[in-house]
C-alpha cells in the first residue's frame, strides 16, 4: 500500500515543534553565563561616563580576569571591581562571589525607588539620572546560569501592530468614503 501523502498543516506543526526543541536546547546552552536578577534590582557597571546600571547579567571574564559585561564594562562589586583568578566560579543568591569555596567578591545590586526615573545609556544599560536608590537596598536574589528574558511576545505584538494598522486603514477607507459622498452631494446639489 502506497504511504499515505500528510496535509501540509500537520508537517508545518512537526517542523514548528522540533525548531522550538532545537531553540530550547539553545536556549539552555546560552543561559550558562553568570548571573540574573529576579526582581527590580540592577548591577552596577562603571564605565567612562561613570556608574551605570543594568539588568542584563551576561557577564564574562576579560583577560586580566576582571568581571565585565559584553562590551568590555567592568561590574562592580561591593569594594570595587571584581577581580578573578579563573573563570570556574559560583554565585550565591545573595550575589557573592566563590572561586573554591573562597569569597572572592560580592556583586553590588541597586534598588531604585522609581526605576521608571532611570534614563536609558543604550546596549542595557540605565543612568541613574532622575532615580534616587533605594535606602532599603535590594531584596532580590541573584541565580547563577540563568539570564532574564523578555517579557514582551514579539509574535503577538506584531500581530496587534499589523491588526492596528488594518483598522486604522478601514477608518481611513470609511473617511475617504463619506468625503467622495459630501463631495457628489455638493457637486448635484450645484447643478440645481
Amino acid at each position: 500500500m502506497p504511504k499515505r501523502k500528510e496535509p501540509p498543516l500537520a508537517s508545518t506543526r512537526r517542523q514548528l515543534r522540533t525548531i522550538r526543541k532545537v531553540l530550547d536546547k539553545l536556549k539552555i546552552e546560552y543561559r550558562e553565563r553568570y548571573d540574573a536578577k529576579d526582581d527590580t534590582s540592577f548591577f552596577e557597571i562603571s564605565t567612562g561616563a561613570g556608574a551605570r546600571y543594568t539588568r542584563q547579567g551576561n557577564f564574562r571574564v576579560d583577560s586580566t580576569g576582571r568581571l565585565v559585561t559584553d562590551a568590555g564594562s567592568p561590574v562592580m562589586g561591593v569594594s570595587g571591581e571584581i577581580v578573578l583568578a579563573s573563570d570556574q566560579v559560583t554565585v550565591d543568591t545573595e550575589g557573592r562571589i566563590f572561586e573554591k569555596d573562597k569569597q572572592v567578591g560580592q556583586l553590588r545590586m541597586v534598588r531604585f525607588a522609581n526605576a521608571r526615573a532611570m534614563q536609558s545609556a543604550g546596549s542595557g544599560l540605565y543612568s541613574a539620572a532622575g532615580a534616587a536608590p533605594d535606602p532599603a537596598g535590594t531584596t532580590g536574589t541573584v541565580r547563577q546560569g540563568f539570564l532574564e528574558g523578555s517579557n514582551v511576545n514579539s509574535t503577538r505584538e506584531m500581530v496587534r501592530m499589523i491588526e492596528t494598522v488594518r483598522l486604522f486603514e478601514a477608518g481611513q477607507k470609511i473617511v475617504q468614503a463619506y468625503d467622495d459622498m459630501l463631495d457628489r452631494a455638493l457637486t448635484k446639489l450645484g447643478d440645481y
